[in-house]
């Protein structure tokens, strides 16, 4: 915020960053507030609506609007102290420039030289007396000029004290926390928060998080740091490829466990959508990776599941894998633990299986909180006859396999193992738990490869003629399948 300064020069001040921070409070106080209007808005546009519905919405709206407000006045009080302090330094680096030119001209006085003898002593006398008096002069001079220089620090020090304590008052509550956490991982100021040190942070503090060892300020801190780069990919690769398919389903399973283990619901909701972001970050971070990237990390993923460790890696997968729409993981990871999954359960027989599936508990407490409904009607949907987990890891990844249809195509229609895939997937596993969305997802997205019959571009009679084949095959195999029965479907897997 300001050059640092000292008792010789009490004025010593940059306005760039000081007008920065203002233009930032002020850009950030204007989305509060457009954030207000806009939900006060909403509220007004439903307000037909009645029963408990209505009053959910109202109770979370005004809390909402509670918050902003309280936000609001944060910063505006932090943009005035700013505004005063700016002020108050311009003053005191005024008047401290005046008091240091005139202690420096009277220090040059002080330290001058007498006059030197002439042939005249008389004149001489008279010269060194008046060059004395001048000394003498210069002496009280410069003790005056110091007196004020250490007035106006103290002024600068109450300046200080003012505008810190303004400006802590406009950061969270647990800042004084959250800033021990990232000095506890190298981050000690605003220097050290260059992009390789903010990176190796991150990762750290994702470690601290996924090895059960972080405390609130912790996740709080890499909350922070993750909002910085959560959409960019080459840091978000970096990350998630230092932290390894394992790490990040022990993260996923730990912010998990702490949101399961909470009964405030505040922090229940920051939990969730941490998680949530560290599910972007990776779809994000994820998009370009190789093969080799893409198989080393899912490989990772399933090996982390460990009763013995009490990490639920199908749980994680599942969340990870839980917005195809909107957080799509990308195309070579998810083709890579797809094969890895049906290599694991269909020639193995090892299926991904939550070992302990409660619902307040790893990953699935995250999941029952982004969609309790859906959870609700998985269940009753369950006969037990096949229960990977409460939710089912291996069909989030076929439905997101189905976004890309290449892909897709590749692992239903055009491989080698093709065929058997089907036999098992569509004819033998039970999809209670997941509503048949999963592998329902799958062969649409194979099913609009280009050159098919339903992909919008030009036929290719190869294509459309070995889709066909794959289609007729998953048809008779789900004829075949003893759980294939419409009480066992969702609506997703029902399209």
């Amino acid at each position: 915020m300001t050059v640092q300064w000292t008792y010789d020069n009490p004025g010593s001040f940059s306005s760039s960053g000081i007008n920065q921070t203002r233009s930032d409070l002020a850009t950030a106080k204007g989305d509060y507030s457009t954030a207000s209007e806009v939900v006060t808005g909403a509220q007004s546009i439903v307000s037909a609506w009645e029963g408990q519905a209505a009053q959910a919405w109202f109770a979370a709206v005004q809390s909402f609007t509670d918050t902003v407000a309280t936000d609001i006045d944060r910063i505006e009080g932090a943009r005035a102290a700013l505004d005063s302090y700016r002020s108050t330094v311009i003053g005191i680096r005024s008047r401290a420039a005046a008091a240091i030119i005139a202690r420096d001209d009277a220090i040059a006085v002080v330290n001058s030289s007498a006059p030197r003898p002439t042939s005249d002593p008389y004149a001489d006398q008279e010269e060194y007396l008046k060059w004395n008096s001048e000394v003498l002069q210069a002496g009280y001079d410069q003790q005056e000029a110091e007196t004020t220089l250490i007035g106006l620090a103290w002024e600068r020090e109450t300046a200080d004290s003012v505008v810190v304590g303004a400006l802590n008052a406009a950061l969270p509550d647990n800042w004084t926390d959250v800033m021990a956490s990232l000095a506890g991982v190298g981050i000690t100021s605003v220097s050290d928060l260059s992009r390789s040190n903010s990176l190796d942070a991150l990762a750290a503090l994702a470690q601290r998080i996924a090895d059960g060892e972080a405390n609130d300020a912790d996740v709080e801190a890499f909350g922070t740091l993750f909002g910085t780069y959560e959409h960019d990919e080459a840091a978000m690769s970096q990350l998630f490829e230092e932290l390894g398919g394992d790490g990040t389903v022990e993260l996923i399973d730990e912010i998990g466990d702490l949101h399961g283990g909470t009964n405030d619901a505040g922090v229940a909701a920051a939990l969730l959508l941490l998680a949530q972001s560290v599910r972007g970050g990776l779809a994000v971070g994820s998009r370009s990776w190789d093969a080799d990237e893409a198989e080393v990390f899912a490989d990772a993923m399933l090996a982390a599941n460990s009763p013995i460790d009490g990490v639920d890696a199908n749980a994680a997968i599942a969340f990870l894998f839980n917005d195809p729409d909107g957080s799509t993981i990308g195309p070579e990871l998810t083709y890579q633990l797809a094969v890895a999954i049906d290599e694991q359960e269909r020639i193995d027989r090892f299926p991904l299986q939550s070992f302990n599936p409660r619902a307040d508990w790893a990953a699935n407490s995250l999941l029952v909180a982004e969609d309790p409904a859906w959870f609700e009607a998985s269940i009753n949907r369950s006969d037990m006859s096949f229960m990977p987990g409460l939710f089912d890891g291996a069909g989030a990844v076929f439905e997101t396999l189905g976004q890309y249809p290449d892909r897709a195509f590749e692992v239903i229609g055009t491989d080698p193992a093709a065929e058997p895939r089907i036999t098992y997937w569509y004819g033998e596993r039970a999809w209670n738990t997941d509503g048949f969305e999963g592998p329902a997802a799958l062969w649409f997205g194979a099913s609009t490869v280009e050159g098919g019959p339903i992909s919008g571009v030009e036929y290719d009679l190869a294509v459309g003629e070995r889709e066909a084949t794959m289609s007729i095959a998953i048809i008779d195999a789900l004829a075949g399948n003893e759980s294939y029965e419409a009480w066992a479907l969702s609506a997703g897997g029902r399209r």
